[in-house]
């Protein structure tokens, strides 16, 4: 066995390209082995903001030989035949072996494939390989035709410690790489994988990502160690950085006081997603006049470095208070008419009309679910997508609703609903403000109602227009928050607000609650639900998030029951006895003659007493209570014929079965289940 290696060096590549196209390249190659039938172990891939690695420390140095069986002609076959096979495949008579198909005798050859030298193959296919990532976005540079996410000055490529000669982007491959370019340009000749990352850490490279991310978790935790802050970080914005930079070097600055004029969530927006920069939280969990930045090169001047930071983050701050002395220039009803000139979807309304809509859904909502909105809420309800229209917005549009809330708490508005405008957007909630589920979800389902009036279609898995997003986001909510409401009647009053507002309405309310039952079978089997249990309660003529859940955790523990269990086998037998078969339900007592058949037709009267049709979830005492068929179903089956020449019998006796079936699939679909699996 032996060893391979891969680096395409280059220009910057995007965080999120980085972890794609060596994840890309590793599923590439390791396809290629596999189907050349090369041995390895495992193939490894890093990435950092100049290079991606592949490698493996197990490789087999050729394919496996194999022996292939061609079929020749028939050995009764004329000697014309039987010669003209032996002659087209180059072997002698004697190479021949005999073999029956079925009854007829055949001649057969059996092929050697001699193995063929990987460093061949790969000399021969590397290009290709490399030519195969479908990149987001890629780029051709000169005159070449190859394509990569950014331009490659150098490929390095070794196999049993020897260059694999191919051309890729007009580059011929190597057997040395570089450094980081902030230190050297000095070459680093590739001996063996160990001795390669060796020279790259002493010239200030450190491939593997995670070491690069637990540096600068250290100097964080360090500096707030240091300074008593919290220690509280996104790992995304951390590997985020870590993916720009070969070397991490973190310094800190801090930024003057007078800025806290600015809110803490445009601060903090400022920090992460203007400049990477991290940001401190004292422990009382007020923000911090200190940030951190992260470098790729060690700097000898660092005060300098961390002055000229200071200043571009205060030209920043500086811009934001202009930012928001100018939204303060207009009120909310002005910034109201605005939304006037924005469209919502075409033929579907202005964001003014969408503001109008919402308003009502949410006082509909509320009371569906038995909330109280107070007056003073109600007043600003129509503002909850003015900030759409400030300066602030379209500088940070991630905080959409923040800067609503915010500039709402300006005016003197009840605390809760500042909270709610803030959170719309949120995908989760810390809080129990009811009133920030309620604005969150009736923002979310007129988006899901427009997006399907104006005939817009989804395509692929990508979700453009957050509809997905959406409608898992309404369900979450709905679940976690225990809202117990059927929004097929929320949708509906929603159609007729677009009617109300004279827009033309044709909603397929059928095609909406597939949509967002697809949706419900995700969420809840990624929280640990079987498909099988959420299916049976999912329905087409109403929409609760909140009981398909409960009522799916209610069956699946019944059903897993040994009580369950053995009720489910004795429905089934009855189930498949009766297919899709439909009979009449109206049952002759006075042809009940066995008692076996009494027996199940008084278990079925017992049970339906209780039995409660009106029930929305479901109850476990009440599912253990059927088993009082259990028995008298399969003692029926056990004894009874149902098909005897007696029409009349016959058919009062499979009346009977499915009158059984009838009373449980009333309240339970349990004909949609067998033994725990849905049936398809």
């Amino acid at each position: 066995m032996s060893t391979f290696f891969l680096e395409i060096y280059g220009e910057e590549i995007p965080s999120d390209a980085q972890v794609f196209g060596e994840l890309e390249l590793k599923k590439i190659i390791e396809s290629f082995l596999v189907k050349n039938k090369i041995q390895f172990s495992k193939i490894n891939s890093l990435s950092t903001s100049r290079r991606i690695i592949i490698f493996s420390r197990n490789v087999s140095k050729q394919t496996e030989s194999e022996i292939s069986e061609i079929r020749g002609p028939r050995t009764e076959s004329n000697k014309n035949a039987i010669q003209g096979f032996v002659k087209s495949n180059k072997i002698n008579f004697s190479d021949l072996i005999k073999r029956k198909i079925k009854d007829t005798e055949y001649f057969f050859y059996l092929k050697k494939s001699p193995p063929v030298k990987l460093n061949i193959l790969l000399e021969k296919n590397l290009n290709e390989i490399l030519s195969t990532i479908k990149w987001k976005k890629s780029m051709r540079w000169g005159s070449l035709q190859d394509k990569w996410i950014r331009p490659i000055r150098n490929i390095l490529c070794v196999f049993d410690n020897k260059r694999i000669k191919f051309n890729f982007a007009g580059l011929d491959s190597v057997d040395y790489s570089f450094g980081n370019y902030h230190y050297k340009t000095k070459k680093i000749q590739f001996r063996s994988i160990d001795d390669y990352f060796k020279n790259l850490k002493t010239n200030f490279v450190i491939a593997d990502r995670n070491e690069r991310k637990k540096i600068i978790y250290k100097k964080l935790y360090s500096f707030c160690n240091k300074e008593n802050f919290e220690r509280n970080f996104d790992d995304k914005q951390i590997e985020k950085i870590a993916n720009t930079v070969e070397y991490p070097n973190i310094y800190f600055g801090k930024f003057d006081k007078s800025f806290f004029v600015i809110p803490s969530f445009l601060i903090q927006s400022i920090l992460t997603e203007k400049q990477d920069y991290f940001y401190f939280r004292k422990e009382n969990g007020e923000i911090s006049n200190f940030f951190g930045f992260v470098t790729n090169k060690k700097n000898a001047k660092m005060k300098l470095l961390i002055s000229g930071n200071e200043r571009v983050l205060k030209a920043r701050f500086s811009d934001a208070i202009f930012f928001l002395n100018e939204d303060k220039k207009k009120s909310f009803q002005e910034r109201l008419e605005l939304l006037n000139g924005i469209i919502f979807y075409e033929n579907i309304g202005t964001l003014y009309d969408r503001s109008l809509r919402i308003k009502t859904l949410i006082k509909i909502i509320c009371k569906k679910i038995n909330f109280k909105i107070l007056k003073n809420q109600e007043n600003f309800l129509q503002f909850s997508n003015v900030d759409l229209t400030t300066e602030v917005v379209k500088e940070f549009p991630s905080l959409q609703g923040k800067v609503g809330g915010y500039y709402l708490s300006l005016q003197g508005v009840d605390k809760e609903l500042c909270m709610a405008f803030s959170e719309q957007y949120s995908q989760n909630f810390n809080n129990n403000n009811v009133l920030s589920f309620v604005v969150s979800i009736a923002q979310k389902i007129d988006a899901v109602i427009g997006f399907f009036l104006s005939g817009k279609k989804l395509t692929g898995a990508g979700d453009p227009f957050g509809l997905r997003r959406s409608v898992l986001s309404i369900i979450k909510i709905s679940i976690e928050k225990k809202i117990n409401l059927n929004y097929l009647s929320v949708f509906k009053e929603c159609e007729n607000l677009f009617k109300k507002q004279g827009i033309k309405t044709d909603l397929n309310f059928f095609s909406l609650i597939e949509f967002f039952n697809k949706r419900i079978l995700i969420y809840l089997n990624e929280i640990g639900f079987d498909n099988n249990f959420i299916k049976i309660n999912l329905s087409k003529e109403s929409l609760n998030p909140y009981l398909i859940k409960e009522n799916t955790k209610i069956i699946e523990k019944f059903v897993n029951s040994s009580l369950g269990k053995k009720f489910l086998g004795a429905f089934n037998r009855l189930d498949s006895i009766l297919g899709n078969k439909n009979y009449d339900s109206d049952i002759d007592q006075s042809l009940l003659y066995e008692k076996e058949e009494i027996k199940l037709f008084n278990s079925i009267g017992i049970l339906k007493k209780s039995l409660d049709v009106n029930k929305s979830i479901y109850n476990l005492d009440e599912l253990k209570n059927l088993n009082i068929l259990t028995d008298p179903i399969n003692e029926f089956l056990d004894n009874i014929k149902v098909n005897v020449e007696d029409i009349k019998l016959k058919r009062n006796r499979n009346s009977l079965l499915f009158h059984c079936r009838e009373i449980l699939n009333l309240y339970y679909k349990f004909n949609d289940i067998e033994f725990g699996n849905v049936k398809t």
